[in-house]
């Protein structure tokens, strides 16, 4: 499965259907990560997070706060990404995506 590729909410839905093993209409972490480690699932690199961030970032209020853009567990207690960043490189990231594009957060807010 490759996240990037993926267009609409039809098709994520069919692909958490295959997942969801036991049926009960919901994956959860074991069910996930079986996916994941079998090579079945590619997570996003860093640079395509972060363009996807800045995208929902320009349509947000300019005014919002935006929260949790980045995680604090340990990498040897994280599945995925296993990205070698400190934290605060994502918010870096993204201000210098958003300072390429020549918007901000609230740019794109209809």
């Amino acid at each position: 499965i490759q996240l990037q590729a993926m267009d609409g909410k039809d098709e994520i839905a069919e692909i958490m259907a295959m997942m969801d093993a036991d049926g009960d209409g919901t994956v959860d972490f074991d069910e996930f990560s079986k996916w994941w480690r079998d090579g079945d699932v590619e997570v996003l690199d860093p640079e395509t997070y972060v363009s996807w961030l800045a995208d929902f970032t320009e349509r947000l209020l300019p005014d919002q706060v935006l929260h949790r853009i980045t995680g604090d567990a340990p990498l040897e207690e994280r599945l995925a990404p296993r990205w070698d960043l400190y934290k605060n490189a994502i918010r870096e990231m993204l201000a210098a995506e958003l300072g390429k594009r020549g918007t901000v957060q609230g740019s794109l807010h209809v």
